[in-house]
């Protein structure tokens, strides 16, 4: 499925901000969870906040605790929602991805959301798509749900 655009509240990219904050300069991470809608778009159930097992020894890399992802799974058995998406921050870079990104892409159907900080200030949030052969990051819209 090809989607479109990744649909988050304003409290849920919060959710986002403070934890790349709170990990500057370290790369905070977490999983999203959501649901595919009719017209190509995930809208977010919640952003869930996890350990980076790498922080200690770099601050240019991440890896979402397993025991996290164990119990978002676990959380969306039986519901309507599933595991769409992670993000993780870029300190003192911008909310791109990187050739690591890249090349640590195991999971080619989530998206990746990644928030830019400076400063310890998150400056933008974007979202991204890898193409279907791996080899290169599509951005695509973020939409804040006023609702």
């Amino acid at each position: 499925m090809t989607t479109d655009a990744i649909v988050f509240t304003e409290d849920q990219l919060r959710i986002i901000r403070e934890s790349a904050e709170n990990a500057y300069p370290a790369e905070a991470c977490g999983l999203i969870t959501g649901r595919a809608t009719d017209d190509s778009r995930i809208v977010v159930h919640k952003v869930i906040e996890a350990d980076n097992l790498l922080a200690a020894d770099r601050q240019d890399r991440f890896e979402v605790d397993p025991a996290t992802r164990i119990q978002v799974e676990k959380a969306c058995r039986g519901t309507e929602f599933s595991l769409v998406a992670h993000y993780h921050s870029h300190p003192d870079h911008p909310a791109e991805p990187s050739e690591t990104d890249r090349e640590r892409a195991y999971e080619p159907n989530l998206i990746w959301v990644i928030a830019g900080v400076t400063e310890e200030t998150a400056t933008e949030i974007k979202a991204h798509w890898l193409d279907q052969d791996g080899t290169a990051f599509a951005e695509i819209d973020l939409i804040i749900d006023l609702a």
